[in-house]
């Protein structure tokens, strides 16, 4: 688990792939997935708590499929695509 992440590209990485988080809530990982369903997010090192939601998550989880395409939608967030718009957009601004 991660203690720290500067972007949180793991997280993302992840999520493109449809495959839904279990992680620390660290600063990176925090902004990448805010507001996304296909993640859960625990306190920053309390491992008993982290291995708690792993467990719960494959035990009852029962919509995977669902919360597959929710990670693919929400790593579309952060596309190189639109990195780009809003690089411009700001530049703009200027």
């Amino acid at each position: 688990p991660s203690r720290w992440e500067g972007f949180g590209i793991a997280g993302v990485e992840l999520l493109s792939a449809g495959i839904p988080i279990i992680a620390n809530s660290v600063v990176g990982l925090n902004e990448v997935l805010k507001d996304c369903e296909a993640a859960l997010l625990t306190k920053k090192l309390n491992p008993k708590l982290l291995a708690s939601k792993i467990e719960n998550f494959s035990k009852n989880c029962t919509n995977r499929k669902d919360l597959s395409k929710i990670a693919v939608s929400h790593s579309k967030n952060f596309s190189l695509n639109k990195m780009i718009k809003q690089y411009t957009y700001v530049y703009n601004l200027l």
